[in-house]
């Protein structure tokens, strides 16, 4: 018996400063409303993804540069909605949600902006209000730091209504994801397809005490030294000693060699073994793995 189907899976994020909260789960409902109607014979899921569920702490940046790493880089369709505001300053940009749809359309991703022709309360602040007044101006002109075609919205349910329509014109009849559909190959054969490069990857996986002994050869273009002596065995690649340490260290490294070697990264150089030099698929695999 065969459950469920093969499809391709689309992070759209949802970028916005904090005044526009039901238009947000909005969007993350009519994303549930379209994977229920659509899903199945588009091949296409869609994952909602927004700063308060998909962050975590983190140090070594500012909030915004963290924030872009750990989502913005990795969405695919970003949906940018404005209400009476643009939100707070970066380092960057007049705001993060606008860093956020920079970040987006400068990766040569899609986006979708809206802006809110709704009634303004009166204790909105008229700072914020006049920035995202000449942001949007800044739009219209194709002037400032980016250009696109948006659209208005005078309530919640104008928004839910023309963010479900375009939203369907987005994903399935767009250019930009018709060209990344997934095949018409049968799903038993994208099945087989699937497992093939998942056996590929699980190929060049390889142990820590492999991986630190292939960079370190590689790094230094140097070979990879084994052989024991009264204190233990030695085990070297370059200037840097991996043994002796104890005698359960030392047993992962021996066999760390055995793996590079059956794998065919390393070759001896003598019949006592005692002397590795990369193999081309050993410098292949540095290449791909230790080049920044």
């Amino acid at each position: 018996m065969e459950y469920g189907f093969i499809a391709r899976a689309l992070q759209v994020m949802i970028a916005s400063p904090g005044d526009v909260d039901q238009k947000r789960q909005s969007v993350r409902e009519e994303i549930v409303n379209f994977n229920g109607m659509h899903s199945e014979k588009e091949k296409i899921v869609l994952l909602p993804v927004g700063w308060e569920t998909h962050s975590y702490p983190e140090t070594g940046a500012d909030a915004q540069t963290i924030l872009n790493k750990q989502i913005v880089s990795k969405c695919d369709l970003l949906v940018g909605i404005f209400g009476t505001k643009v939100g707070t300053r970066t380092e960057n940009a007049l705001s993060g949600t606008i860093e956020e749809i920079n970040k987006h359309i400068n990766a040569g991703k899609p986006a979708m902006i809206y802006f809110s022709t709704e009634l303004v309360p009166r204790n909105t602040d008229q700072d914020q209000l006049k920035k995202l007044e000449n942001f949007k101006k800044e739009m219209q002109l194709n002037k400032g730091e980016f250009k696109a075609l948006y659209k208005d919205f005078n309530s919640t349910d104008d928004f839910r209504n023309k963010f479900r329509n375009d939203l369907y014109r987005m994903v399935v009849l767009s250019e930009y994801f018709n060209e990344s559909k997934i095949s018409n190959l049968s799903e038993k054969e994208l099945i087989e397809e699937l497992k093939s490069n998942k056996g590929e990857k699980e190929e060049k996986k390889i142990s820590e005490e492999a991986k630190e002994l292939i960079a370190e050869a590689y790094r230094t273009d140097s070979e990879i030294h084994n052989f024991k002596t009264m204190e233990g065995q030695i085990i070297q690649a370059g200037d840097k000693g991996f043994t002796p340490v104890n005698p359960r260290n030392d047993a992962y490294y021996v066999e760390a060699i055995n793996e590079l070697e059956s794998k065919g990264y390393i070759r001896s150089l003598n019949s006592k073994r005692q002397v590795f030099k990369l193999t081309r698929e050993g410098y292949k695999y540095g290449d791909e793995n230790f080049v920044n």
